[in-house]
């Protein structure tokens, strides 16, 4: 069975959602979306407690995290952390400068990977945020 990958880059609230949505109404296919933050968001929630799915909403992400989460700048100051500014430290700082720079790439296709050899059925995909692919579409 063929299948049809569909990876879209967009910021904060450029309307990957929406456009996934719309095609999905439009064509009738159901559609198995990945993100390459999500494996993020559950690493995330095994340090912070907070549920994975929480970190989908701009509330929880512009909220601060306790105070055991602060740190000090450059200048000694105490500084209080989001959980945007936690999941980008960790990321991108921590993952992706400090471990390898296609891990949140090779997480997420060593899963679809597996999955398919395991399940041997196929949705088509759609990928958000293809900027981690470093794909122009």
């Amino acid at each position: 069975m063929a299948k049809n990958l569909i990876a879209v880059s967009a910021k904060i609230g450029g309307g990957k959602d929406t456009f996934f949505d719309n095609l999905k109404e439009k064509s009738g296919k159901v559609y198995e979306n990945k993100k390459f933050a999500w494996k993020l968001k559950e690493i995330a929630e095994k340090l912070t407690g907070i549920p994975a799915l929480d970190f989908e909403k701009e509330s929880v992400k512009n909220s601060y995290l306790p105070e055991e989460w602060n740190y000090f700048d450059t200048n000694g100051l105490e500084q209080r952390m989001t959980c945007r500014e936690f999941m980008q430290k960790m990321g991108t700082e921590g993952m992706r400068n400090g471990l390898h720079t296609n891990v949140w790439v090779n997480s997420l296709f060593n899963k679809i990977e597996h999955r398919e050899v395991v399940n041997e059925f196929f949705l088509d995909m759609q990928i958000e945020d293809a900027r981690t692919l470093g794909l122009v579409i």
